[in-house]
């Protein structure tokens, strides 16, 4: 997980140089960050179904970085999409804060609400009541 973070600090002192130098290859890369931030959001969600579903525990810090590579990832397409020397007299808070949101709601779509689905479904087949987070019963 180092290296991931290296690479993700590398990558963010590295884009607001490439959005100054060249804008296509930039709005390249902030696409690139918002399906790697749904990639890593996706794995940290396989990985505790799995953990549930073999009634494990798992520590992943995939989770804080799917959101972070997400919000960098949309508002870099979307709000900051000037030039970095003027980037912040044009920038539309608004817009950035509106962003952050729908990146951050569907950040906690993908850890509690899917999650939560999950187990209602599994709790209606082995009809156990629908919110019950007891671990499953062993296969026999």
């Amino acid at each position: 997980m180092k290296i991931a973070y290296i690479a993700l600090i590398t990558v963010l002192l590295a884009l607001p140089i490439v959005r100054a130098l060249w804008p296509e290859i930039a709005t390249f890369g902030f696409a690139i960050l918002i399906t790697l931030g749904l990639l890593f959001d996706l794995t940290d969600f396989t990985m505790r179904l799995t953990a549930y579903l073999r009634r494990n525990k798992v520590s992943s810090a995939a989770m804080f970085v799917g959101l972070i590579l997400m919000v960098i990832g949309v508002n870099g397409l979307t709000v900051f999409s000037y030039p970095i020397v003027s980037m912040f007299e044009w920038v539309r808070w608004k817009k950035f804060f509106a962003f952050s949101g729908l990146a951050l709601i569907l950040h906690l779509f993908i850890h509690l609400g899917l999650p939560m689905l999950v187990m209602m479904i599994c709790n209606a087949y082995y009809k156990r009541r629908l919110f019950d987070p007891a671990p499953l019963p062993k296969a026999d």
